[in-house]
């Protein structure tokens, strides 16, 4: 607070700017938007860790939509396709793939495949 020369208290207020995240003064908007920008890019670098993470194996189930792949919110997975643990008993590579709504040779693309399909495994 100063006077001025006419004996009038002036009371000097911090410039505030409205947002849609609230009302507040330079600082704190520069220091929010600091801080929503590290969290953003963190966002975006625990994203990419976990595409790069999750099962390249297309999911014999999945067959004939845009991505095939195995994804990590089937409740078949845990740590990869829980179908596929097992190891198969024989190879069957090559021969006809009974899921999905083409007539697809078992090959080891599949996330099923481990040696062989694993789904005889698992029966």
């Amino acid at each position: 607070m100063h006077r001025n020369p006419n004996d009038i208290e002036v009371v000097e207020m911090p410039m505030t700017i409205t947002t849609s995240h609230g009302t507040m003064t330079r600082e704190t908007l520069e220091e929010y938007n600091k801080t929503a920008k590290e969290a953003e890019e963190k966002r975006l670098a625990d994203q990419r860790a976990e595409a790069e993470a999750r099962p390249r194996g297309e999911c014999p189930f999945r067959r004939g939509r845009y991505d095939p792949r195995c994804i990590a919110s089937c409740a078949l997975y845990a740590d990869g396709c829980t179908i596929a643990r097992k190891e198969a008993q024989h190879d069957t590579a090559g021969k006809k793939c009974p899921f999905g709504p083409y007539d697809h040779a078992c090959n080891s693309s599949c996330q099923l495949y481990n040696g062989g399909c694993t789904v005889i495994a698992a029966i």
